[in-house]
């Protein structure tokens, strides 16, 4: 799927939840972030090797529809929604066959536009070094994109139940 249509999506999944929904969103948005940033702490040596020998290698030519997620969109927007209409700027005019510099670096050599701490999944947790040292961290990334992605799969069911909850007599949908 093309970054703008996962972006897209990502936008409508986000204008679909109700205030409860976006507090929980909010919340493990910000469990990834403090484990973002934990990883980042851990692996300062690998990033310095990889920008300074590497220059971001990893950042240019790929596929960026491989890399960055739906997920990723769902992340970034509400951790950072003041990057929507940077986002949107860079994946409106994606073409069909991309395969260049990631869409989302500087100047298309970087730095990444994204925060520090609000970083796609792949992008932070992939290093091109030894990684055994912060195994941990990067494993409390991936379970907290995890709960992630279970969250917003499950929001089709729950509306789901709301919606049945107004046609069973003396059931109330929750508030």
């Amino acid at each position: 799927m093309l970054l703008q249509k996962k972006f897209q999506k990502a936008v409508a999944i986000v204008g679909r939840m109700r205030p409860d929904e976006v507090s929980q969103l909010k919340k493990i948005c910000r469990e990834i972030q403090v484990a973002e940033e934990r990883l980042l702490a851990a692996s300062t040596e690998l990033i310095q090797r990889c920008t300074q020998s590497c220059g971001g290698l990893c950042c240019r030519n790929l596929k960026s529809g491989q890399i960055i997620d739906l997920y990723d969109f769902v992340f970034i927007l509400t951790a950072a929604p003041g990057m929507k209409a940077q986002i949107l700027k860079r994946v409106g005019h994606q073409p069909l066959d991309f395969t260049a510099d990631c869409v989302f670096l500087e100047n298309g050599a970087g730095p990444c536009i994204f925060p520090f701490n609000t970083r796609p999944e792949v992008c932070i947790t992939s290093f091109c070094g030894r990684e055994e040292q912060i195994g941990a961290e990067i494993r409390q990334v991936t379970r907290r994109f995890a709960a992630l992605r279970r969250f917003v799969l499950f929001q089709k069911p729950r509306r789901l139940k709301r919606r049945l909850q107004r046609w069973i007599p003396g059931q109330r949908p929750p508030a």
